[in-house]
Parts: structure tokens; C-alpha cells; sequence
């Protein structure tokens, strides 16, 4: 009977030992030992500028399953060291930072914090005009193109504030230019200059002279010196359609040797031609003053736009 009942403690005892180093063992899996984190696995990493001054940018990317996880790395930044005037075979150092406090709540043990990668994939830029390829040219020219087609209206709106509504607005391309960076650091641009006729008609009031005459009697010839006509005025309202002549550049730079544009990159102002430009239609003048200091400018295309008359005339209703 005593050494069943000790048989039965010793049972217990030991069953109560299992019990504690399986709770040890959960606690120190998932309480106590320090969880190592890749923080250098799941990067984006972005290239701006060609080969010989391009820049980038470093940051997470990923997705993990483990929420904890994807808390602490999205704590984590990047630091790129050297992290401009890159070219391909560069090597640069990816120091990461991250909340220390948080990967001590965690257990986290941070990996990979500095990194180093080589830097690959950057374009040059075209040496000379003839080489850019001619349906890349096309695209793009036809990117800034629709780009103005797409934002008249916002155009309109922003350059003639508080104006009526256009009716017409009549686009033309004039100018295509290629401007290549004299410096290194400089990139090279596509551009465009187009015309656009804004067609907006106004109200107008006028007076309209109506003369009425009258005949003095013989009497009052004879006593009062007045004249023999007396004018009466009349308020006519009018609508007169007056054109509104903008020019407007158009720019996309980073062309090089990639052929890969995006459109967003695109952006567009007006042209501040002087009145000798715009009469002589003298697009290369106004892009000399813009362009000169920084870029060697080659013209594509230019357009000559046959004079015609600038305001139209006054339509009545």
C-alpha cells in the first residue's frame, strides 16, 4: 500500500514537471527568446537620374503574415550611403534604424541591419539627338501632345480666372525641341510649345444713336438761337467673340537611352513670349533666353501659323 501510494506521488510529481517545462518552454518561445528579423529582406529600392549621377531611395516593401511583424518594420528607414551621383557597379551601404523600443516588447532581434548592394540598371544618356529611336521620340512628343488636351480646361480656368466659359478651343502644335544637358547632372528634355486659341464670348453694352429731328416754328427761329436736331440715346446689348491666344511649354525630362517614360512626369506652363516673339513667331528666341545657360537646344519642328485676325468680329443678337 506504501509504495502504491508513492508510486502515485511520484506520478504526479513528474507529470507536474512535464506541466512546468512545457510552460517554460511556451513562455521562452514566445515571451523570452528574441525572434530574429530580417530588416533588409523586403526592400523597394528606386533609382532617379542616369548612369553616372542617379540617386535612390530606399524603403520596406513587404507584406508579412505576422501583424507584430509588420508593425515593427514599418518603423524601420534607410539610410543610403553614398546615395547620389551613382553609376552601375557602384557599391553603396543600406544602414537601417527602427523603434527599439518596440523590437524590445517584441523580442526582436533585428538582422541585416547595414547592408550592401550594387547599384545596376541605370540608362545612359543619348549622346546626340540623331540617336534618340524615332518611335520613342514619337511617344513622347505625342504624350505632351495629349497631355495639353487633356487639361485645356484646367488651363483656361487657371490663366483667366473669373472669365465666361470658352466656346472653342483650337490647339496647334509650333515648336519641338530637344535639349541636351550640358551638364552631366542635367537631364535632357523633350519639349513642345503649342498655341492655344481660346474662343470666349463676351456681353457687351453699346449705344445706339437714334436722331430725331424737329421743326422749330417760325416764332421760335425768330426768338430762340437752338439747334435743329435733338439726339437721343438707347442702350443695345451685344455679344462679341474675342480670342484668347495662349502659348504653352511643354516639358518631359529624363529622355535617355531606357526608352520608358512616365506620363506623370510631364508638366506643362505658359510661355511668356514677348510681342516681338509671338509677331515673328520667334519660338527659338524665347527658348534661347529659357534654355541657354543649361542646355545645347536643338529645334525639331517649328510651325509658322499664317496671320490672321486675332479678335473676331462682333456677332450681335
Amino acid at each position: 500500500m506504501e509504495k502504491e501510494k508513492l508510486k502515485n506521488k511520484m506520478f504526479f510529481f513528474t507529470w507536474i514537471l512535464i506541466m512546468c517545462g512545457i510552460l517554460i518552454g511556451i513562455a521562452y518561445t514566445f515571451f523570452l527568446r528574441n525572434i530574429k528579423v530580417d530588416v533588409t529582406s523586403q526592400l523597394a529600392i528606386e533609382y532617379d537620374g542616369e548612369n553616372g549621377v542617379a540617386s535612390v531611395e530606399v524603403y520596406y516593401n513587404g507584406n508579412d503574415l505576422n501583424k507584430r511583424t509588420q508593425e515593427f518594420l514599418e518603423t524601420c528607414t534607410y539610410k543610403v550611403e553614398p546615395g547620389t551621383n551613382l553609376s552601375n557597379g557602384d557599391v553603396v551601404k543600406i544602414i537601417t534604424s527602427y523603434d527599439e523600443n518596440l523590437a524590445k516588447e517584441y523580442n526582436y532581434e533585428p538582422v541585416n541591419v547595414e547592408k550592401e548592394i550594387v547599384v545596376e540598371g541605370l540608362y545612359n544618356k543619348y549622346e546626340r539627338y540623331q540617336d534618340i529611336d524615332a518611335d520613342y521620340k514619337e511617344k513622347v512628343l505625342n504624350a505632351e501632345s495629349n497631355y495639353v488636351k487633356n487639361h485645356v480646361k484646367d488651363i483656361y480656368r487657371e490663366l483667366y480666372p473669373g472669365y465666361p466659359s470658352y466656346t472653342k478651343a483650337e490647339r496647334k502644335v509650333v515648336y519641338k525641341g530637344f535639349l541636351d544637358g550640358i551638364e552631366e547632372d542635367t537631364r535632357d528634355r523633350l519639349i513642345e510649345i503649342i498655341r492655344i486659341d481660346y474662343v470666349v464670348p463676351f456681353e457687351k453694352e453699346v449705344e445706339k444713336e437714334e436722331i430725331e429731328k424737329k421743326e422749330a416754328s417760325e416764332e421760335e427761329k425768330e426768338n430762340l438761337e437752338i439747334s435743329e436736331e435733338k439726339e437721343e440715346s438707347e442702350v443695345e446689348t451685344i455679344t462679341v467673340n474675342e480670342v484668347y491666344t495662349l502659348y504653352y511649354l511643354v516639358t518631359l525630362p529624363g529622355i535617355n537611352e531606357g526608352k520608358v517614360f512616365d506620363t506623370q512626369d510631364i508638366f506643362g506652363e505658359k510661355a511668356y513670349l514677348s510681342e516681338e516673339e509671338k509677331k515673328t513667331q520667334n519660338y527659338e528666341s524665347y527658348i534661347q533666353r529659357i534654355y541657354k545657360n543649361k542646355y545645347n537646344i536643338q529645334t525639331i519642328e517649328r510651325v509658322i501659323i499664317e496671320p490672321g485676325i486675332e479678335k473676331e468680329e462682333a456677332e450681335t443678337k
